[in-house]
């Protein structure tokens, strides 16, 4: 008697990731690039201890600090479960991307630091184009494995903009210490964020700035 033994490989088919994908942080800094040297060449819009001055430094640190708090909150939801469990508890009940949410107020929140106009302006195709690729990419996934049960969550939460609305939470939570502290040393980093734009604005009410440019 003969026994035929299948030695061949099953393996789940991987998707190929489009180039975009791949380097999509390269590409969205490559479309900021410009913006940010006509900025920096460009005299201040705002005089830099006026009344509008103060309002945009004062925005800029409402969009780091929201950025920021959001990002470590949504950390003590999904720390070390990120693009396997489907969490949709604490703030992934009212949006399915909190992380990228305040990373985009922090990112915004240089645009009001440096009161441009240009690089906010800029700001948007750059990052639409890496978050389309990111987020699709993170939902093919999460689809493939969680199947019909990721299709109810899109369908109650929404893609980005908070829904307060959809807001629920367990009694108690489950922390990976590990992981918060990445998050918290990223924070650290963040902080890099207002105070080198800080500096950079009083730089540039020096005589010596180099001025090329008259961009917002």
């Amino acid at each position: 008697m003969s026994v035929a033994v299948d030695l061949r490989v099953h393996t789940e088919p991987k998707f190929r990731k489009h180039w975009l994908e791949r380097r999509r942080a390269t590409v969205a800094l490559l479309m900021l690039t410009p913006a940010l040297f006509a900025t920096l060449g460009s005299p201040s819009p705002l005089v830099l201890h006026s009344g509008w001055g103060l309002l945009a430094n004062v925005l800029g640190w409402l969009l780091f600090l929201s950025g920021a708090a959001l990002r470590f909150w949504a950390t003590l939801y999904v720390g070390g479960r990120k693009g396997d469990a489907l969490v949709d508890s604490g703030p992934y009940s009212i949006t399915r991307n909190p992380l990228y949410l305040g990373s985009i107020l922090i990112a915004l929140s240089c645009g009001c630091f440096l009161h441009s106009a240009t690089l906010l302006a800029a700001m948007i195709p750059a990052g639409v184009m890496y978050l389309w690729f990111t987020l699709q990419s993170e939902a093919r996934r999460l689809r493939e494995k969680h199947g019909s049960r990721y299709d109810d969550y899109c369908r109650r939460v929404p893609m980005l903009w908070p829904d307060w609305r959809q807001w629920q939470s367990e009694a108690t939570l489950e922390v990976d210490l590990h992981c918060l502290h990445i998050e918290a040393f990223r924070a650290l980093r963040w902080l890099s964020v207002p105070l080198v734009t800080i500096v950079v604005m009083q730089l540039r009410t020096a005589s010596w700035w180099p001025v090329w440019f008259n961009v917002p």
